[in-house]
């Protein structure tokens, strides 16, 4: 979290990064669904959420994924890029 002051004086606490994850297997791609009660509720998507405070985004993709799916097993292989 950050806490940002706005032009017209209001201050806010922030957070600032998402991460997401895009993961493919056989041809497949991964999609959660969104929880009734969170904003866009029962909507489809992919998993992610904020960065928690020094976590790297490695850490963030896989604890987000872990949460989000109940479990994610490894290995896994992470791409920086598109594919080549």
């Amino acid at each position: 979290m950050i806490t940002c002051t706005f032009e017209h004086g209001s201050v806010a606490a922030l957070r600032h990064v998402v991460v997401h994850a895009i993961v493919e297997r056989d041809g497949s791609l991964l999609l959660v669904k969104r929880a009734e009660h969170l904003p866009e509720g029962g909507k489809w998507g992919l998993p992610g959420g904020f960065l928690d405070r020094d976590e790297t985004l490695v850490e963030g993709v896989l604890r987000e994924l872990r949460e989000e799916t109940g479990d994610f097993p490894a290995p896994y292989q992470l791409a920086s890029g598109p594919p080549s």
